[in-house]
């Protein structure tokens, strides 16, 4: 009886295995063109200095590819290296690419309401979460581990104008309906912004002049809770001009 039982569980689970196999598959499949695509822009934009990958970016030819391109995000540890896109709607570039081609992965973009020279009090940039595959957003879950979020404190934005390194300031866990996505804080509510800010994060060093400085939203589903429900994964971070070289890991 109770090899039966244990024969039986062993075909439930290799079962299960065989379906994700077949989906992981499936999903390679179906999205390697796009993959193709971001692997070649990954190797366009890095330059082989001694043993030292340097991201810099072409952004001529950038703009010639999509003139929708209004920046680039390197996230270490997380495989994030894209080029940041945005539409009037925040809806195109939630299934195409760079070169305008359908693909259900997207691209990494910029909210609508926010300006494109990144100026605004906080800049949102979305990307999706992508199951079993990874890709796009998907490692900013790495942030929820304490000693990943201590050993990983920057993260990288480049645009034709100037290049930020950006000070992380909080991971949250949050809902759709986050105070992180408030993108413009009028003087007397800063406080307030600032308040519910640190109360939603899972981690936060989150200060006043954070806030006057600017501050960059990365967002992502949180795949705990499945592909359709409105909880979301944050990265925020504080942005400053930098003109140092950006070594890739």
């Amino acid at each position: 009886m109770k090899k039966a039982l244990r024969n039986g569980v062993l075909a439930i689970l290799t079962g299960a295995l065989c379906v994700i196999g077949y989906l992981i598959y499936n999903e390679d499949a179906e999205h390697a063109p796009a993959k193709k695509e971001w692997e070649s822009l990954q190797e366009q934009v890095v330059i082989q200095k001694q043993e030292k990958k340097i991201l810099t970016i072409d952004w001529n030819s950038l703009l010639a590819s999509n003139p929708d391109v209004v920046g680039w995000i390197y996230v270490p540890g997380c495989g994030i290296n894209y080029p940041i896109l945005q539409d009037n709607s925040n809806t195109y570039y939630l299934n195409h690419t760079l070169y305008r081609t359908y693909d259900s992965y997207g691209s990494i973009f910029l909210s609508a309401s926010n300006n494109k020279q990144f100026t605004d009090d906080n800049s949102i940039i979305y990307g999706h979460s992508v199951q079993y595959v990874g890709g796009m957003f998907t490692g900013l879950k790495n942030y929820a581990d304490s000693s990943f979020y201590e050993n990983h404190p920057y993260f990288y934005l480049l645009t034709p104008v100037a290049n930020y390194k950006c000070k992380v300031k909080s991971f949250a866990k949050t809902t759709e309906d986050s105070t992180f996505y408030k993108t413009h804080f009028s003087e007397g509510e800063k406080s307030s912004i600032l308040s519910k800010m640190q109360s939603e994060a899972q981690f936060s060093s989150l200060n006043q002049s954070d806030l006057e400085n600017g501050l960059i939203t990365l967002s992502t589903c949180d795949l705990d809770y499945g592909l359709n429900s409105n909880h979301r994964l944050l990265l925020v971070g504080s942005k400053e001009i930098t003109k140092e070289e950006i070594n890739l890991e």
